[in-house]
């Protein structure tokens, strides 16, 4: 468990920091972050490509913030490469609402072992 709850912290960290160079490339180029002109579909070829240069933006600051955690990347026994822990932390809100899912349901199977190891000492 606490090998768990270290590696979500750490994808954390590098989601946060890699969001705010997100954002700062943003500003710099705020045709990033402009909305779809009124009346051009959000579905449009432009479109399209603006969200994977997005993706493909996310996971580079993803990967640089991780690159600069100290090598190797090691949570227990296993070693994490940084262009892993760059995809991880680029997942963006669906990655975490599976994250939270996870972890909840962690929870509550620790929950009812401890229920069932105390009904079995009474």
């Amino acid at each position: 468990m606490t090998d768990i709850v270290k590696l979500i912290s750490l994808i954390l960290a590098v989601s946060i920091a890699s969001e705010r160079l997100v954002t700062l490339i943003k500003t710099i180029f705020p045709s990033l972050a402009a909305a779809p002109a009124t009346g051009q579909p959000e579905k449009s070829t432009l479109g399209i490509v603006k969200k994977v240069l997005l993706m493909v933006i996310a996971f580079g600051c993803s990967s640089l913030t991780a690159y600069f955690l100290p090598q190797p990347i090691t949570i227990g026994t296993v070693n994490i490469p940084v262009l892993i822990m760059g995809l991880l932390a680029s997942g963006g809100s669906a990655f975490w609402t599976n994250v939270l899912g996870y972890v909840s349901a962690l929870k509550d199977l620790n929950n009812q072992k401890a229920v069932q190891t105390k009904s079995s000492i009474s």
